[in-house]
């Protein structure tokens, strides 16, 4: 791989191999990583694509899986892009730092973290937007055969993103927070009409079937409902959890063109 600088630096070209970066001295790798035009985009595709084909000559390809979540790093001053005062996970406190939300592709027991976006706090553009953005470029621009997604509860609750996910009729895994709405009833969307003949004529479809939060639902469940499963070997010996499995319907807020 060549990373080549701008035009008056022919001296930044550098040959990089498997075991690192080689004939390279310092002012030509400062160089590189502060002035030199180089786009962060195609390299994360090539490291991408250079992961897909070590997966496949692995004959793992069956269990690539695309892993989304954020990070945090705390930093001091403000004149950095994306910082801000803003949820810190590395603190676990709202403090000075930037967010980026990150995309990993793994398969069994590897994993290569292969894209990434900076939050940036007060546009437009949410964690979510960014999330769906590494998603849709990984699987459709980059044509990255991934079997499923998975991401933690705080991209699970946004049911936009899961309905899209289900609309492309891809495969995910998704964690919930226990306040998660579900219904175990196919419903329609319909506006109910006004009983009585007092207040206003109600306007909003609504489901046709009562939902259900999931810390009730798992609450009424019984211990014939649950499955152990061995997830891994550990040095300790089997990890072991329980799984329970339940068809389950959710609320579109999609628009129906979409």
């Amino acid at each position: 791989m060549v990373w080549e600088g701008i035009d008056d630096h022919p001296e930044t070209q550098l040959s990089v191999d498997g075991n690192g970066v080689e004939a390279v001295n310092d002012q030509q790798l400062h160089h590189l990583l502060t002035q030199a035009k180089w786009d962060a985009g195609q390299l994360m595709d090539r490291v991408t694509a250079d992961f897909v084909q070590l997966i496949e000559d692995h004959g793992l390809s069956v269990d690539l899986a695309l892993l989304m979540d954020e990070s945090s790093f705390p930093k001091k001053g403000k004149h950095s892009a994306g910082l801000s005062r803003q949820y810190c996970g590395q603190r676990g406190k709202v403090d000075n730092c930037q967010v980026g939300v990150f995309g990993a592709l793994s398969a069994g027991s590897i994993v290569n973290l292969v894209q990434a976006k900076l939050y940036q706090p007060g546009k437009a553009v949410s964690k979510v937007d960014y999330a769906q953005d590494i998603i849709k470029h990984v699987t459709e621009e980059l044509k990255t055969d991934v079997r499923w997604i998975c991401f933690d509860a705080f991209y699970g609750q946004d049911t936009a993103l899961l309905a899209s996910l289900v609309k492309a009729r891809m495969e995910f895994v998704a964690d919930v927070p226990d306040t998660h709405r579900i219904w175990l009833k196919p419903f329609q969307m319909r506006v109910p009409k006004r009983t009585g003949s007092r207040g206003r004529q109600p306007i909003h479809a609504r489901p046709t079937e009562a939902s259900i939060s999931l810390r009730v639902y798992v609450r009424s469940l019984g211990r014939k409902d649950w499955r152990t499963v061995v997830v891994r070997h550990q040095s300790r010996g089997k990890l072991k959890a329980k799984f329970h499995r339940k068809h389950v319907y959710l609320l579109n807020p999609l628009p129906a063109k979409e």
